[in-house]
């Protein structure tokens, strides 16, 4: 049992020598993902289409603003009819009030228009890392412009409250929405491990390298894979097992 134990801290031990040998042998400090790399990504993703209750939303076109030390993003969507069901669901509700929502709802959709309205939103936020992707955050929906272009008397009536719907469905749209992400090889693996920061620069992404941080996350792993070892060899050598 010893000798198996010495045998795996070994291979341990030498796969993180290993491990720091390949860093090494890259240039870590700086790097460049450019805006033409994050459109690329962004495009690869739309048009995304939404059924909604009434109509039918179409997300057309995002695009990234990376002006200095700013992170804006540009979101075009159109609302529009064609294809949406104005038939009364039928959900068995016994609510009178709830009823009487649903044949306003019914009413208003038949009477609205087939023509597309346009809505651009622009929204201001940071990057975020999430392993192994890039996601644009929001700040708030206070850092959310709308620019509507209602064509329907319906939208227009009920602007304001439209309004304050796209702005928090904007924001948990783009939350998850990835705008870049690494490439699954070694050096970019490693890459991943070792971002210390990103900041906008020369209309680019400038992802900071940090010796310190991929050194705290080898070792983060190292002590992992020991503690299950010795863990392990404890149940082993006691025959314990947790009453979980």
């Amino acid at each position: 049992m010893k000798k198996i134990v010495i045998g795996i801290a070994g291979v341990v031990v030498l796969a993180v020598l290993g491990f720091a040998a390949v860093i090494s042998s890259y240039d870590l400090s700086t790097i460049t993902v450019s805006k033409k790399q994050i459109d690329t990504v962004l495009q690869e993703k739309l048009p995304i289409k939404k059924k909604a209750i009434l109509y039918d939303i179409t997300i057309a076109n995002a695009d990234l603003d990376l002006s200095e030390g700013n992170i804006g993003i540009l979101v075009n969507i159109e609302i529009d009819k064609k294809g949406v069901n104005c038939a009364s669901p039928n959900i068995g509700l016994k609510w009178k009030k709830a009823q009487t929502f649903l044949k306003k709802a019914q009413k208003a959709c038949n009477n609205m228009s087939t023509k597309t309205s346009k809505i651009d939103v622009l929204a201001v936020g940071t990057i975020d890392y999430r392993r192994p992707k890039f996601y644009f955050s929001p700040a708030s929906p206070d850092d959310v412009t709308i620019q509507t272009e209602f064509q329907d008397a319906f939208l227009i009536k009920h602007k304001q409250v439209i309004d304050a719907v796209l702005k928090q469905a904007i924001i948990t749209y783009l939350n998850n929405l990835p705008v870049f992400r690494f490439k699954n090889d070694a050096k970019q693996t490693i890459i991943s491990m070792a971002i210390e920061s990103v900041e906008v620069h020369d209309d680019s992404l400038q992802v900071n390298i940090s010796y310190m941080t991929l050194t705290k996350t080898l070792i983060g792993y190292v002590v992992l894979v020991l503690f299950s070892l010795v863990l392990t060899v404890f149940i082993m050598r006691t025959g314990f097992i947790f009453p979980f």
